[in-house]
């Protein structure tokens, strides 16, 4: 299916004694249809085929212009229809750009086209806070008391192990249908082999020793394999809890038929962002997106507080169905035994057309490999991360420089969204083409996307 429709960038303009000076243009991105339920940063101009306007116009917002033209983008978006022009197109006053979008306009646009959709779109919309914040966007499980297995592999990391267990407890919704399974790899400290025991007695939970070199693709598809429950969560042991509920937004969000796999917001112990999604094409490498970032800070087209398509997910607190993991063979053990194995399953689930999702609704603090150690640290555990990058670029090659959510104005020079340049001519028709595809999210093999009407939209 082809895009019929088109948002551009824009500028805003503001005039000093009568002359008229540019400022800060507004970059935006693929259009996401998650992203749109809770806000629109995608502007309020649609470029739009007449057909396409003229079969939805009957269920169109017609409280005001800006509802109007935000039930429009939205019905659009939530048929996969709408692609991204990576250039300042528009240009809109500084002064008077906010008052023309009357406060409950974007609000009104996603109760309507919620109604329409009916049991389509099982959503649950609560009213934000203030006119600027975002709406809180609840999916409705398919059920609310499917049990939810945690798999957290450990060793010899007990006092992190019991933090974390507690914090998962005290901050779900329903601690009674969570089920943990602790993959204990040959712990020999007698504090943690005492917390360990505590663990195993607690209702829903059991310890399996699995005493082995680690590796932490074949400890996390073990578990699944001793296990039965629907609905898994991969974690790793040196994590808090931060989320209230956030057994609730997991169960949601993995109930949607076209969903892959949701990861969620790590943050360092300093509070500064570790993990918003990662990043493919930064450098030709894939990278975390808002990483060291303030919590506070939204990012471009608000993408660090909003739930949204991403090329992959932190296996640190990953989310899945298990018919999904087991249909896509699950972590490779064998080539991907530590680091990358997370991103070749979210390419394996995109290449089935399914979405990767991340929340910020799901946030954790993490000590990041406070228990393994950091691998740039140590010289074999690089050289076998250098070897598993191999591997991953072999395999899936420039899917791994493929990145609809990067507007290409972004320089590559730091860290992500720091700098602008004018890209070449030929990066801006890539950006053109894949936002147009039929699945921009479709893994590319080559110079076009690998079966792009065969995959349908992920969106």
């Amino acid at each position: 299916m082809r895009r019929r429709a088109y948002v551009a960038d824009a500028e805003t303009v503001t005039t000093t004694d009568g002359h008229t000076l540019r400022s800060a243009p507004l970059l935006r991105q693929v259009v996401d249809f998650d992203t749109l339920l809770e806000t629109n940063p995608f502007g309020e101009t649609i470029a739009v085929e007449r057909a396409a306007y003229a079969g939805l116009a009957g269920q169109l917002v017609t409280g005001s212009i800006a509802a109007a033209r935000a039930s429009l983008l939205l019905n659009l978006a939530g048929d996969g229809r709408v692609g991204h022009i990576p250039l300042p197109l528009v240009a809109c006053d500084a002064k008077t750009a906010a008052a023309e979008s009357p406060p409950g306009a974007h609000q009104a646009a996603v109760w309507a086209y919620l109604m329409a959709a009916g049991e389509r779109r099982p959503v649950i919309v609560e009213p934000p806070d203030s006119a600027t914040a975002s709406l809180a966007i609840r999916w409705r499980p398919r059920d609310e008391a499917e049990p939810l297995l945690v798999i957290i592999p450990t060793r010899d990391n007990g006092g992190d192990l019991g933090n974390f267990v507690a914090s998962l407890r005290e901050r779900a919704e329903r601690p009674d249908t969570l089920r943990l399974l602790v993959v204990d790899n040959g712990s020999r400290d007698p504090e943690t082999l005492r917390i360990l025991e505590g663990v195993a007695a607690e209702p829903g939970a059991r310890v399996v020793p699995l005493d082995e070199p680690f590796n932490w693709s074949r400890l996390n598809n073990r578990a699944v394999e001793l296990s039965d429950e629907t609905l898994l969560v991969f974690a790793n042991d040196d994590m808090l809890m931060l989320s209230a509920g956030w057994d609730r937004q997991l169960r949601g969000l993995l109930s949607r038929p076209e969903v892959g796999a949701v990861g969620a917001r790590l943050l360092y112990p300093d509070d500064t962002v570790q993990h918003a999604g990662i990043l493919f094409d930064w450098q030709g490498l894939a990278i975390h997106d808002g990483l060291y970032e303030q919590p506070a800070e939204a990012g471009p087209c608000g993408r660090w507080h909003v739930t949204r398509a991403v090329s992959a997910v932190d296996g640190a607190f990953l989310g899945i169905r298990r018919e999904v993991f087991a249909a896509h063979g699950g972590f490779d053990a064998i080539g991907l035994p530590i680091a990358h194995s997370d991103i070749d399953l979210a390419l394996k689930l995109r290449a089935s057309g399914l979405k990767i999702l991340w929340t910020p609704h799901v946030t954790l603090r993490h000590f990041e490999s406070k228990s393994r150690g950091l691998d740039r640290l140590d010289p074999e555990k690089a050289a076998r991360n250098r070897a598993e990058r191999r591997l991953l670029a072999e395999r899936w090659g420039i899917a791994l420089t493929t990145e609809p959510s990067l507007n290409p104005l972004w320089h590559q020079a730091t860290l992500p969204f720091r700098l602008l340049a004018m890209p070449s001519e030929a990066r801006l028709w890539r950006h053109i083409r894949l936002c147009g595809s039929a699945n921009p999210w479709l893994p590319y093999r080559g110079d076009e996307p690998a079966a792009p009407d065969q995959a349908g939209s992920s969106r």
